[in-house]
């Protein structure tokens, strides 16, 4: 994956991953924003020239319930 900065990476993960909200969303605002400055600084250890880039995994799955 590779997003064009820090900044991007954040917004994407703020806005598109459902977990990371769900886990900080008891936080109060003073250390929801520490902790998402935090998450800031880990994400800064995959940016380099062409922005931040990190091998990820996806798994897709799907199923249905067997009929009765």
């Amino acid at each position: 994956m590779s997003i064009a900065s820090v900044g991007d990476a954040l917004t994407m993960m703020q806005e598109a991953f459902g977990a990371y909200r769900a886990v900080l969303a008891d936080l109060d605002d003073e250390k929801r924003d520490v902790a998402w400055n935090e998450i800031k600084d880990c994400i800064g250890q995959f940016s380099g020239q062409g922005g931040v880039s990190a091998d990820m995994t996806f798994l897709l799955a799907s199923g249905t319930n067997p009929p009765n």
